[in-house]
């Protein structure tokens, strides 16, 4: 499934299941160019000069196409111009989830930059489906969008297939993938960022850090295999156990979701003789599902254990108690993102640039000291 936020809502049928449509314009109406001729008492071809180049044109008539424009509320189709033009003023924007709210938060970031430029944001969500990426990316093409960012999906896997689509449009990656030398990326070093927070646990008396991550064990991601190895470095710097579980399965159908993925490891790990004191897990939503199987199991956040997720969306904030979580800058990430994108539209040729960013660890109140 995925999403594209550029016309009224509808639903249909094609590529991947059922597609759905919203409308982020106000004021779009139905009226046709020939609508606005026929008020006008022009030609739609005049109205066409009038859209490309109102100076083509007496001062007269443009100002009757332009009255005739304003009383239907008439829009021209971007699409329709793009073909005529190879200006769209559509970008899009795919993601790996909807079911993460740091990719809707992203996602509105985004949006409202884009909105500001004066561009259409499209959404595409493949729900991990790395199969759906690939047919959706052979058939983007530069008469639909002006160009492409992708967001933690440059997976080996799908990286030929995203080599090929920059040889049609500009592509701008926002990856966890420190080798991505050769596009434009927005990088965040969610490796280290996860070595810091386990380091900060242990610096301050806790020795039995976990890890809990998404995913599933066959077929772990790049940002969660960056995740994964910074923790395993901090712990065994220190001389502490490795205490790592990921979902078990051989596809994303098997692996449970990511509320479930935090209770189901929490269970695992509290099972164990000697329990972990601080759990670490690579999102917010895990962290929540941990919180959830401790409460109802009659331990105390963080008095027994202390629980920090990753993203630090909303999601965070608002659970009571809050929850610690390792914050990345998403206004800083979706501004560079889309200011690589407008450059290589306007540059075809220029190099790569490469925007690094880090995250830090926001610890609540209710931390405590070991």
């Amino acid at each position: 499934m995925y999403l594209k936020t550029i016309s009224k809502r509808a639903t249909w049928k094609g590529t991947g299941g059922e597609h759905v449509l919203f409308q982020r314009r106000k004021g779009c109406s139905m009226a046709k160019i020939e609508d606005v001729a026929k008020l006008a008492g022009v030609s739609p071809a005049s109205v066409s000069r009038f859209l490309n180049n109102r100076n083509l044109l007496r001062d007269t008539t443009a100002e009757r196409i332009q009255d005739a424009i304003t009383k239907l509320n008439y829009s021209p189709n971007p699409i329709a111009v793009g073909l005529r033009t190879k200006h769209t003023k559509m970008i899009a924007f795919i993601i790996p989830t909807m079911n993460n709210l740091y990719y809707i938060e992203l996602f509105n970031d985004i949006h409202r930059l884009c909105t500001e430029y004066g561009y259409t944001l499209c959404l595409y969500s493949v729900e991990e489906d790395l199969d759906l990426l690939k047919k959706i990316l052979g058939e983007l093409s530069e008469f639909q969008y002006e160009g492409i960012i992708i967001s933690y999906l440059d997976e080996p896997e799908i990286f030929d297939e995203i080599c090929r689509l920059r040889c049609r449009m500009p592509v701008v990656l926002i990856s966890a993938d420190s080798g991505k030398t050769d596009f434009d990326v927005v990088y965040l070093d969610v490796r280290d960022a996860t070595y810091q927070a386990t380091k900060f646990y242990i610096d301050h008396g806790y020795r039995r850090v976990a890890f809990i991550g998404g995913g599933f064990s066959d077929g772990l991601r790049i940002v969660i295999k960056e995740k994964k190895r910074g923790y395993e470095e901090a712990v065994r710097e220190a001389g502490c156990p490795v205490l790592l579980d990921i979902p078990k399965g051989k596809t994303f159908s098997d692996a449970p979701d990511n509320m479930t993925a935090g209770v189901l490891g929490a269970h695992d790990m509290m099972a164990l003789p000697e329990p972990p004191d601080s759990i670490l897990c690579s999102l917010d939503i895990i962290a929540i599902g941990v919180c959830r199987y401790l409460s109802e199991n009659g331990y105390c956040v963080p008095e027994d254990v202390a629980v920090t997720g990753f993203s630090g969306t909303t999601l965070a904030n608002i659970y009571n108690p809050a929850i610690s979580t390792i914050v990345q800058p998403l206004n800083e990430m979706a501004r560079a993102a889309l200011d690589l994108l407008l450059r290589r539209i306007k540059d075809p040729e220029s190099d790569p640039v490469r925007r690094s960013f880090c995250a830090s660890l926001r610890v609540c109140r209710q931390f405590k000291n070991r």
